[in-house]
């Protein structure tokens, strides 16, 4: 499984492409909308996951682009905003789901204090 990620802070996603890498997914990793539509013209990938605050251009807007350009590959957004209208405009945009990580490092955390 392929996988393409798109975000500007590399500590958010840093975390997260370390896990899928030991998964044994390959995972692509981009700064900015511009890198991402560059990598979707020459690979094929299995699933997107993408911050909203690209350095170049709003999340949002990079969903429908990808949407209007028949990409059909799922689209996850990550992001530490957390309210619904932010959530609801991914979705219509075009998004699969969206996850915040805080919460993907809580629920980490969770059974290791389980006795």
């Amino acid at each position: 499984m392929r996988i393409l990620t798109a975000d500007s802070d590399n500590v958010a996603i840093g975390h997260l492409i370390k896990v899928l890498g030991k998964s044994s997914y390959t995972v692509d990793h981009v700064k900015t909308a511009d890198e991402a539509l560059n990598m979707f013209k020459h690979y094929d990938y299995d699933l997107f996951i993408t911050a909203l605050g690209l350095s170049d251009l709003p999340g949002e807007e990079l969903i429908r682009q990808f949407r209007r350009s028949r990409v059909s590959t799922p689209i996850m957004v990550l992001s530490s905003r957390t309210d619904c209208q932010t959530k609801v405009a991914a979705f219509f945009a075009g998004a699969l789901m969206t996850m915040s990580p805080s919460h993907s490092t809580s629920a980490r955390r969770r059974p290791a204090s389980r006795p």
